[in-house]
Parts: structure tokens; sequence; C-alpha cells
């Protein structure tokens, strides 16, 4: 057995004069000349070590002659934690929490879409609709609206939602637009003009081709009126009293008219701020009300629409007492493409015993 000094990374040799402080023992040859050490090896592995470079992260790996490199583990679109040597996680998302212009029905619910504070979506019950749910144009992406009740304020539309094609253009005339937005066509051009050679082939209180007016007609002399004969007769809802004597200079002065109490009186009808709405916002109508019956008003409910441009809404039914006074707020969505122009605007107070319906006008403009 002989001792073994490293001279070179080729070969070892004797030194048997020398003593070593590393040395390998080998059995030598007569040269005392052995090959080259067989070098180290290692298993190439992935190791549990991490770092971040920049905005990736590597991983520690063990290479065939057990030296360590560092390799691409994964790309962080965010950045990456050098703390950790973890990828950071996408920061959350918030969002305006805010109504969308998409509407739907669900069941008898009429419902708008809604964005939330964290971008997601649901769906919101605006009312509920006692008589069903349909659209109120034939495309998705329109509003939607309640059905109206049957015998009040013109029956069930026939599932349009407040839009009643006309059968004909013939019921209408020339120049109109139906509710469904169908125009009837252009009326045809006026006859031209031409003047009356005399207002005595018209006569009195005619007006000729060209807008002159002929006059207006002498008054004719009343013819007296004889005493009247009373009958007794059963109670009507309107009570015609008359008083007269014979040969009056006016015959009407002696009459009087007397007409019913109605058990509801419509106060007013009025908008919170404008008549003024332009395209896709909203206006609040305030309905005024006071019972003067002598009966408290059951499931009394409240309309306001504008067949024209689909605009309806509804609240009630509620009960009135007896000289109370009631305000209802309805809030009217002008859809995103109603075209602008003045509308009449029917507000309706009914319940099963009776109805009153009144109109305003409406005016819907981009410069409101």
């Amino acid at each position: 057995m002989h001792r073994l000094l490293r001279e070179d990374n080729h070969k070892h040799k004797f030194d048997c004069s020398k003593s070593v402080t590393k040395s390998t023992d080998f059995s030598c040859s007569s040269q005392c000349e052995i090959p080259v050490v067989p070098p180290v090896s290692c298993t190439e592995k992935l190791t549990g070590n991490y770092r971040c470079s920049g905005s990736e992260r590597q991983r520690e790996k063990v290479n065939p002659d057990c030296s360590k490199s560092w390799v691409f583990d994964q790309s962080c679109a965010y950045g990456c934690n050098a703390a950790t040597a973890a990828c950071v996680s996408q920061p959350a998302q918030t969002c305006e929490v805010k109504f969308l212009d998409s509407y739907r029905c669900s069941g008898n619910d009429r419902q708008r879409e809604k964005q939330l504070s964290d971008c997601s979506k649901q769906w919101s019950t605006l009312e509920t609709c006692p008589y069903g749910c349909v659209k109120v144009w034939a495309s998705p992406t329109l509003p939607v609206s309640c059905n109206l009740p049957p015998g009040g304020d013109g029956g069930y539309d026939g599932g349009y939602g407040g839009c009643v094609p006309a059968v004909s253009c013939a019921s209408l005339g020339c120049g109109k637009t139906d509710s469904c937005g169908t125009f009837c066509g252009a009326c045809p051009a006026p006859a031209p003009c031409v003047p009356a050679a005399s207002c005595a082939a018209l006569g009195c209180g005619k007006t000729d081709s060209c807008g002159t007016f002929c006059g207006a007609c002498a008054a004719p002399i009343p013819a007296p009126v004889p005493a009247p004969v009373i009958t007794p007769s059963p109670p009507s809802p309107i009570a015609i009293v008359v008083v007269s004597t014979v040969g009056p200079a006016n015959p009407l002065q002696s009459v009087a008219l007397k007409f019913p109490l109605q058990p509801l009186f419509m106060r007013s009808v009025s908008f919170t701020d404008s008549d003024c709405v332009s395209p896709g916002e909203s206006a609040l109508l305030a309905v005024k009300v006071r019972n003067t019956g002598k009966a408290t008003l059951k499931d009394v409910s409240f309309t306001a629409t504008v067949p024209e441009i689909g605009v309806r809404a509804r609240s009630g039914p509620v009960a009135i007492t007896t000289s109370d006074k009631l305000t209802r707020f309805l809030r009217l969505d002008v859809p995103n493409d109603a075209r602008e122009g003045t509308y009449y605007l029917g507000v309706t107070v009914t319940n099963t015993k009776f109805s009153r319906t009144v109109y305003r006008v409406f005016t819907v403009d981009s410069g409101c």
C-alpha cells in the first residue's frame, strides 16, 4: 500500500519520501502511477428553495456535478414578493354600485339589472305586477312593463304592456303614429285656396277655403217658455231643477244643475322637479288625492302612462279613509331611445267602484 499525493488534474504519483496531509490509499504498480480519481457525481433534481428575480420566481436545482443553479419556475403577472418568494395575487377589483339599462320579467316581477361593488351583477325587483309582466317592445334590450288590470284604464292590453298596434291606420288617420311607433303615412296636400265670391253663398258662421270668416250669425230670439209641468220621478244620478216664469228674458237663467258628489277628489298632479326629461333619465310624479266620501276607499291604485314611448309607472293598491289626504309618488323611467317631443301623460286613480283619469303635458328633450 502506498501514499498518493495529487500533483495535477490528470495523474497521481507516489512520493515515498514526503508525508502528506491529505492522501488516498491506492495499490500502485511498479511505476507508482494510477488513473485520475473518478469525479464526484450527484442526482439532478430540484430543491425546495425559491427566490425572486425581477417578475420571475426561480427554483434551486442540483446539477449532475453537484453544483447548484437557479432555473425559471413561474412568471408573476403582478410582481414577485422577495420576502416570501411567492407571486403577488391579483388586486381586488371594485366598481360603482349602480343600476344598468337592462330590464326583464321574472314571473310577475319587473326587474332591472344592478352592478355591485365587486363588479358582479344581479337582478333587482322594481315592482310586482298583479296582472303579469310583459315586454313593452319586441326587443330584449328595451324596458318591460306591467299588464293593465281588466276593466280599468282600457282593460287588458293584449300582452303589449301599453303598446297596442292599430288594426288599421284608417282608425287613426294620416300623419298619426300608433302606440307601437308605427307611422300611418303623410297626409295628402290640402286643396288649393279658392276665395268665396260672396259669404252669402256660405252663410254666417262659416269660413271659406282661404280662412276668411264670414261673420257670426245673429242670436235667435228666444221663444216664450211655458210654465213647467213637474212630474214626480225616481232619483237619477243627475238632478235637474227648473224654476221659471212665463217669458223670461233668458230662459237658461232659471235652470240649476246639481251633480252627485264624487268619492275621490284629485287635488293635484305635478312633477317634483320638471316636466321636461332627457332620454334615459327619470322623473318623479306626485299625485295628491282626498277621500271626500263617507266610507273608506279600498284597493286604490295609481297608474301613469305615456304609451307612445313605453313609459308606465304604477303604485298601490292602498286604502284611503274618509277625509284623508294622500300623496303617492310614481317614478317615470324614460327609455334611452325615446323620441323627443311633447306627449300627454295620463294619470288614472281607480279601484273596483270608480276610475278617475287626468292628463298633463310631458316633454322628452335631450336639452332638459
